[in-house]
């Protein structure tokens, strides 16, 4: 039992009892969590403990520390300092362990023996090196003990002083924690990790003092980094890889990355094969996919049955090695090499720990470079899938508009080629019917009635048709005038009279005027065309006999037209189609009522362009109210001159939605047309510079989109004009500008856009503009 106390690992010394009195309360302070270890001289027999040549013990077991504490028995105390007592103190886990095990042959307590079990377990798998939280913190009582004992006489030391083993394990312990806080420090600040191994593997090799530190890595099929970077990006089809055998946990062969020399006469294996170099290394050795590392002393004697891979081994000057295994993501990535040349090397177990630990922490930042990589693949595939995106859509950009180019092209000649023989057909039908070469027969001038309506009919439908195209596209201007409401209304009821009294239906009008009531402002063509719509579509739906009355008032500012008919009625389901491009009610009745389903959706977008509403009240089998609201539009005459704008008075509320586009090329405004009209809003191209207060006075808009660069006058003049006017002061501003003049050189814009235009960011400015002017 004594034995323990004659180990290297056990440092004694002789203290004062004051020190050997804090020595003990601080390794006693080191238990304090329920599952840690203590032990001391009450826990044994008291007839045992009278056996043994110490009087008092203290054993420490935690987490994180261990340690054995013991106050020895002199054999004869000092006359001069009776209060000198002799310590003992030991740290190492293995002198633990065997300490303990002579313990366990005595005759103690079992509970004693339960305990002393439990701490051989926990220290088993420990390094064989000073504790750090211990010895630091009792180091300086046994140094300053040491130091003052030295300035006293001399005394006779029944024990030698041997704190040399300790202080060395603490030294190497030290450095080898500077080291790996070095290695950590470098992996959180960089991810260059040629650079962090390269560094790593000659540091490491100094630190072990070894004549040779590498870095095999293994092979890792290219497949499966692709799969890994491409795995989780949408739109992304791969050919599906095959199932790996999960029999085959063999890592694939590799080569030496990285080494590291201590002097030139150590040969490199940076250019060993796998089959010659570490072949071997992978069938001897069983653990290597654990993470423990595996310390060969002597190859010669650990592989004297293998005298083919001993003669490789020679050959590449490896007399002891230690084999530390780099684990990534529960793969083998690789491993860490460390080679004595040329004598057997006894191993400490906590070279092999050390080396174990710096693997770990190469581990870490391998899968920060991994993932890096990862991350700059998958950037790199989205970068490719944007290009091949913003190339496809600049395709259908070019579709749409070589479409709208097309569509173009196909009104002008539908205008001109179907126009031009369609006034040839009625005019000469009508010609016939009037005055012909002979008596027509009642067949023939039924032949001719039946080619003049059809011509007008189709002239009818190519005109409704051309209309809505030029609507749309926002090319639409309103030709605005003074004019008589009631002169105008009675204008659209005429051509209606004739098949209403054919027809036995009573037509009737109602205007509640007052006498300065009846002018109006507005464009005086595209109000009568919406009338003739409402009414002729009254007459077809409406049964002989019904009755059609047109009502007319004002409200203020806005002029009121209602049409009324006792026809068929709309039911509730097909409400959402009344407005809708060639769209009937149901099919069968598109065989009873003729029509291509565009006379309401053409007057819905004329009353839009006029800033107004319509609203239609149905019941089927009684008839429709439909009602329209026009405001009244601003009528200006003033000079076109920018520089001479006279005064005016305050202008009315502007026309929420409406846009008037300022820009003399037809390529961009056609875009930015089709976009707004898109978007609901109404979009009137204005071409004429010079002639813009003008217009913006006399349409009321609510947004100008004004191009810079303008041929033939300054945008920046417009803008002026239209801010010195107190009628178009109002109106919010849109500027385009180009990119190299920059948005602070426009000055009185509300909001400016660099060319060329992005759509999206061109409808938020557009819509946060108009809430402005709607608040």
């Amino acid at each position: 039992m004594a034995q323990f106390l004659d180990s290297s690992a056990f440092a004694t010394q002789t203290v004062s009892a004051d020190t050997y009195t804090v020595l003990r309360q601080a390794l006693l302070e080191q238990a304090h969590q329920p599952d840690d270890l203590l032990i001391t001289e009450a826990d044994f027999h008291a007839q045992w403990r009278g056996n043994q040549p110490w009087a008092e013990l203290v054993l420490v077991i935690t987490q994180a520390t261990q340690g054995l504490l013991v106050k020895q028995v002199l054999a004869s105390p000092s006359p001069i300092e009776p209060d000198l007592c002799s310590v003992g103190m030991m740290t190492d886990p293995q002198a633990l362990i065997t300490a303990m095990a002579g313990w366990l042959e005595e005759e103690i307590d079992a509970a004693v023996q339960q305990r002393l079990l439990q701490g051989q377990q926990q220290l088993r798998d420990r390094p064989a090196t000073a504790c750090p939280n211990l010895i630091l913190s009792l180091l300086p009582i046994l140094t300053t003990s040491s130091s003052a004992s030295q300035s006293e006489p001399p005394t006779p030391s029944p024990l030698p002083i041997s704190c040399q083993p300790v202080q060395d394990a603490l030294d190497q312990h030290l450095e080898q924690s500077l080291l790996l806080g070095q290695v950590l420090t470098k992996i959180r600040h960089s991810l260059d990790l040629p650079s962090i191994l390269s560094t790593t593997v000659t540091e490491v090799r100094q630190s072990l003092e070894v004549d040779r530190l590498l870095i095999y890595e293994f092979q890792r099929p290219a497949s499966d980094m692709v799969s890994e970077i491409v795995s989780d990006l949408p739109g992304l089809d791969l050919p599906a890889s095959p199932t790996p055998d999960p029999s085959q946990d063999t890592p694939q062969p590799g080569r030496v990355t990285y080494e590291s020399l201590s002097s030139r006469h150590i040969d490199s294996v940076m250019n060993f094969t796998e089959e010659s170099c570490f072949d071997a290394y992978t069938k001897h050795h069983p653990n290597h996919g654990t993470e423990s590392p595996v310390v060969v002393n002597d190859v010669q004697e650990q592989y004297r049955e293998l005298p083919c891979f001993l003669n490789f081994l020679q050959k590449a000057q490896v007399r002891a090695k230690v084999i530390a295994p780099i684990w990534v993501h529960d793969r083998l990535w690789g491993l860490l090499i460390a080679h004595h040349c040329y004598t057997p090397r006894q191993w400490h177990p906590r070279e092999g720990v050390f080396l174990q630990h710096i693997a770990e922490h190469l581990s870490i930042a391998i899968q920060q470079a991994e993932l890096s990589e990862q991350l700059e693949g998958k950037a790199h595939c989205l970068e490719n899938c944007v290009v091949d995106r913003t190339h496809d859509l600049r395709d259908a950009l070019a579709a749409a508009q070589t479409a709208s180019l097309a569509k173009s092209e196909f009104l002008t000649t539908m205008s001109h080629e179907l126009r031009t023989p369609l006034t040839c057909i009625i005019g000469m039908s009508a010609t016939l019917l009037r005055w012909s070469f002979g008596e027509l027969s009642p067949r023939q001038r039924n032949y001719l009635t039946t080619i003049h309506e059809s011509g007008e009919r189709l002239l009818a439908m190519i005109n409704d048709i051309l209309d809505i195209a030029k609507i749309e596209s926002g090319r639409t201007v309103l030709e605005v005038q003074s004019f008589s409401l009631t002169s105008l209304a009675q204008k659209a009821l005429e051509p209606c009279r004739q098949q209403a009294r054919d027809r036995h239906i009573e037509l009737t009008f109602e205007a509640t005027l007052l006498t300065d009531q009846d002018t109006f402002t507005g464009d005086p063509r595209r109000i009568q065309q919406i009338l003739d719509n409402l009414l002729s579509n009254a007459l077809k739906f409406t049964a002989d006999e019904g009755k059609i009355n047109l009502r007319l008032r004002r409200e203020n500012q806005t002029a009121i037209f209602q049409v009324e008919d006792t026809g068929i009625g709309i039911p509730e389901s097909q409400m959402s189609l009344m407005f809708e491009k060639f769209q009937q009610l149901e099919n069968s009745r598109q065989r009873q009522y003729q029509g291509t389903g565009l006379g309401l959706a053409l007057t819905k977008q004329l009353t839009e362009l006029h800033g107004g509403t319509i609203s239609v009240n149905s019941r089927v089998g009684v008839g429709s109210v439909f009602t329209v609201r026009l405001p009244l539009q601003r009528l200006e005459t003033q000079s076109p001159d920018l520089d001479a704008q006279a005064e005016a008075p305050l202008a009315a509320a502007p026309v929420i939605g409406r846009v008037v586009l300022v820009e003399d090329q037809e390529e961009t405004a056609g875009v930015i047309c089709d976009l707004l009209t898109a978007a609901d809003y109404q979009v009137i191209w204005v071409i004429e510079g010079s002639r813009v207060v003008e217009q913006v006075a006399l349409l009321q808009p609510t947004i100008v989109v004004i191009n810079m660069q303008l041929n033939g006058i300054d945008g920046q003049r417009i803008i002026e004009a239209l801010r010195d006017s107190l009628v178009t002061a109002p109106v919010k501003i849109l500027a385009l500008s180009s990119p190299h003049t920059g948005s602070t050189a426009v000055q009185g814009a509300d909001v400016t856009m660099t060319l060329p235009l992005d759509p999206e960011i061109l409808l938020e400015k557009v819509n946060a503009l108009v809430a402005m002017a709607a608040v």
